[in-house]
Formats: structure tokens, C-alpha cells, sequence
């Protein structure tokens, strides 16, 4: 198994990533490279360069997608533990087919090469899940990712979602014991999850299919810090990849900031390359510039008014940019908010 950062030996200080991957095919993108083309390694080229600060596109490089804002869980790291803050960014609307086509007519017309089916909801309780990615596959997207919680991915979801098309699957787990599982996923059932991610695999095995690569993932909380190890040895021989993930506060208050796990990993100094990379979209149109859970405060269009092209070169993205480049984000409130509480508090 291939570590990029030996999670035992994790200091302030070091070269720092609010991730840290364990993939056992070695460089997790070198081995999709080699499963989809030399378009897919280009696009991972482009993307390095923008994570870096070091390219602005003309597109965005990748769309993150909320089809509706509906979950079925209330983990406790998440806006959904919190009902008034979710009625804050509430709207009623499942994304329609006339606007997914249009984000996806519009994408293509620009080669985008990448796009995500989730953002702050569950996507497999939309019902046109699958043959949204279906679509995505067909208008041309190299690298079509999607996260869930995995409650809902029964048998026949599993093998529909095989095959799709999907590239990437991400199931985030968050524990390695059901004890730690339930107090942290409330509303969830761990034995029923175990037993759909290991369905998954064994379809995906029995077809013969590499992908969608499955990645699994923990967040890091105090909660759950102590299960880091064995979550890691559990999954490093079954899963892609395993990524444990810094905890981002969807509320800044005691209570949220509390749950910082005391292994938490502080940079020496930080900045935020969403802006260069990715737009958000959500169902109602609205269009903001990251994926934190807190993003409607930094709404920058309106899909119904504007294209997406319109929205990534305007003032507000080229504002929020050079911000980000020039390291002066604290003049802007929510990307303050967010970087502090994130991944530069200390506790």
C-alpha cells in the first residue's frame, strides 16, 4: 500500500493537504490515467496547475452539482444536525432535466472535464441520479464523481451505478466501529452500510470492472480520531483509496469547533484554490464559489440569468481569486470564516 503521508508521524508544520490519501494502486491518478486515457492525465495536469494558483481557466475545470438539498442522515459534522441552518439555505426544487441539459450542453461546448453529482445532499435520493450520470457520460465528462452516505445503495443501485459510467464512487464511512458509526452518523445503520459498500465491490469484481474506483472516507472529529488506524488497515486491501479528511465546521460555534479532532493538522499558512478549480451549482440554479457547507453566503450567479462561463470570468470570481493568490482572503468574511475555523484554529 502506497502512503502519500504516514498518518502516525503528522505534525504542524508539515507540507499540509486537508487530505491525506492511501491508495493501493499507488498514485491514485497515475492508475485512472492508465484506466481512462491520456485526455484524463492532460486534465489532472491542468488541475495541478490550478490547485497551485497557477493557471485560470477560462472554464471552470470542474462543476460540482446539488440536484436538490435533501439527506437522509444528520451526521454530526454536518449542516443537517443543525434544522435552522439548513432552512437558512432551503429551497424546494429537485434540479429540472432543462437545466441539468443545459449545464451539461454548456460544459461540453467548453470542455469541461469533470463534474460531481453531490454537494450537501444525498444523491441517490434523487430518483434521476442514474440517468443524470448517464448523460454526463455521453456529453463527453472524463472524471464524473459522486458521494454517498451508502444507505440507500442496495443491490440494483450498485450494479446500475457500475454501469454507468461513473469514474469515481466515494462512500464516506467516518468510523471503524458501529459504536463509534451511530454516534456519529445519526440516523444511519452501520451493518446495512458494510454490507452495500462490500456489495458494491463484489459486483464491480464479478463484472469484471475497475470502475468507478471506490474511495472511502473519515473525517477526522475528536470523536473519532482514535479509529484512524484500524479504519485505514480495515479498508486499504478492499477499498482504492482511503482518504481521511480535515473537519470542516458547517456552523462557527463552540459546540462545532469543539469537535476539532486534537490531531488535527495546522498549517504554517493556507489559501483556497476552489476558486481557480470549480464552480458549485445548486438545484434552484444558484451558483457559488466552493463547497463548503456554508456556501450560499458566497453565492457569485444565477444559472437562470447567466451561463457558466458569464459566472467564472466575472468580477466577483476574478475578486475572489486574486484574493486567494495574493494570501489577503481575511478581507473576505465567509473565506475568513471558513480557513480559520477549518484548518488554522488551534482550540
Amino acid at each position: 500500500m502506497s502512503n502519500s503521508v504516514d498518518y502516525m508521524t503528522l505534525v504542524p508544520g508539515d507540507k499540509f493537504s486537508k487530505v491525506q490519501d492511501y491508495s493501493r494502486h499507488g498514485d491514485i491518478k497515475e492508475y485512472l490515467a492508465e484506466l481512462i486515457g491520456e485526455p484524463f492525465r492532460e486534465y489532472r495536469r491542468l488541475w495541478n496547475q490550478a490547485t497551485r494558483l497557477q493557471l485560470e481557466t477560462k472554464f471552470p475545470l470542474y462543476l460540482s452539482l446539488e440536484t436538490q438539498l435533501k439527506c437522509n442522515l444528520r451526521c454530526i459534522m454536518c449542516a443537517y444536525s443543525v434544522p435552522e441552518e439548513i432552512e437558512r439555505q432551503y429551497y424546494p426544487e429537485r434540479m429540472s432535466e432543462a437545466m441539468f441539459d443545459k449545464i451539461l450542453n454548456e460544459a461540453c461546448r467548453n470542455y469541461c472535464p469533470s463534474i460531481g453529482f453531490n454537494v450537501l445532499n444525498e444523491p441517490l435520493m434523487d430518483p434521476n441520479i442514474i440517468n443524470r450520470i448517464r448523460k454526463a457520460v455521453d456529453a463527453g465528462f472524463i472524471d464524473l464523481r459522486m458521494n454517498t452516505n451508502a444507505i440507500l445503495l442496495t443491490e440494483d443501485k450498485a450494479e446500475q451505478i457500475v454501469d454507468s459510467g461513473l469514474t469515481q464512487l466515494y462512500v464516506s464511512l467516518d468510523a471503524n466501529t458501529e459504536e463509534t458509526y451511530q454516534k456519529v452518523c445519526i440516523g444511519s445503520d452501520y451493518a446495512k452500510v458494510m454490507r452495500n459498500v462490500n456489495r458494491f465491490l463484489q459486483l464491480r469484481n464479478k463484472k469484471g470492472k475497475k470502475l468507478p474506483i471506490l474511495r472511502v472516507s473519515f473525517v477526522r472529529l475528536s470523536i473519532n480520531e482514535h479509529e484512524i488506524p484500524g479504519f485505514i488497515d480495515y479498508w486499504k486491501d478492499k477499498a482504492d483509496m482511503v482518504t481521511i479528511q480535515e473537519y470542516k465546521p458547517p456552523v462557527i460555534n463552540e459546540a462545532f469547533l469543539a469537535k476539532h479532532a486534537k490531531s488535527k493538522r495546522i498549517p504554517t499558512y493556507y489559501t483556497c484554490s476552489q476558486p481557480f478549480e470549480r464552480l458549485t451549482i445548486k438545484g434552484n440554479g444558484i451558483v457559488t464559489a466552493c463547497c463548503t457547507q456554508y456556501n450560499y453566503k458566497l453565492k457569485v450567479g444565477d444559472l437562470n440569468e447567466e451561463s457558466i462561463y458569464e459566472i467564472w470570468n466575472s468580477e466577483k470570481m476574478r475578486t475572489l481569486r486574486r484574493h486567494m493568490k495574493e494570501f489577503t482572503w481575511e478581507s473576505l468574511p465567509v473565506c475568513s470564516t471558513c480557513l480559520k475555523s477549518s484548518y488554522l484554529y488551534t482550540g
